[in-house]
């Protein structure tokens, strides 16, 4: 496993949807991209110069996003059958677009479904 280590997770100007992206291209080549506290463990070895760069760029964002993902998990699982609306269970500093990017990995890991106006956790 590599794991790339930075100082601390923030908010970085990159579009959540473009992490979004590039996560779903980096899964479906057979990477496994993970948050391990403030670090981003990627496996196996062999990231190509320019993913290389661009993780190292954009790590912070990352590992915020990925840590994301396992709040609503979290979330989800808690909510059981009763679910959750749109924004429900999570940080208030949370916007739009961050619960979406959220979701988009969640359903991409086929845990998390929407029904009713309600999203649920789903066991992939």
């Amino acid at each position: 496993m590599t794991a790339l280590a930075y100082p601390t997770p923030h908010e970085s100007p990159v579009d959540s949807m473009a992490l979004v992206r590039l996560i779903r291209r980096m899964e479906r080549a057979g990477f496994t991209l993970t948050a391990q506290g403030n670090d981003l463990a990627i496996s196996p070895a062999g990231l190509s110069e320019d993913q290389r760069a661009f993780i190292r760029q954009h790590k912070a964002a990352l590992v915020a996003l990925l840590s994301d993902v396992e709040v609503l998990h979290g979330a989800l699982v808690a909510a059981g059958v009763t679910g959750l609306a749109w924004q429900e269970g999570t940080p208030s500093n949370w916007s739009d677009e961050r619960l979406l990017a959220v979701c988009e990995l969640l359903y991409d890991r086929g845990l998390i479904v929407y029904r009713h106006g309600r999203h649920y956790y789903a066991s992939a």
